[in-house]
């Protein structure tokens, strides 16, 4: 069952939530999708670092984008079980 904590493990596991649910190829795809997920966070940072004159405004900004990828990445990892589930036959919805 994909819930809200699948969101949330999804986000902070990555890769690892979805080979402890048993798919493995889908992990490959979140792997390649952290990397560059972190990778785009990572020059946001740097670009905010460069610009931002005070350190205040630095720090919000920081944690703003590193939040905002740690929830693009739950989405990501929620997206792929979805879809490893309906490909190993499962369906959406209610009984």
């Amino acid at each position: 069952m994909l819930d809200g904590w699948s969101y949330f493990w999804g986000g902070i596991g990555g890769p690892i939530f979805i080979v402890l649910k048993g798919f493995a190829r889908e992990a490959l795809h979140m792997l390649a999708a952290t990397v560059a997920i972190a990778g785009v966070a990572f020059l946001l940072v740097s670009f905010a670092a460069l610009v931002l004159s005070k350190p205040s405004h630095t720090l919000v900004a920081i944690v703003a984008i590193i939040a905002v990828a740690l929830a693009i990445q739950g989405m990501v990892a929620v997206e792929l079980l979805r879809r490893g589930y309906i490909r190993r036959g499962y369906r959406e919805g209610y009984y």
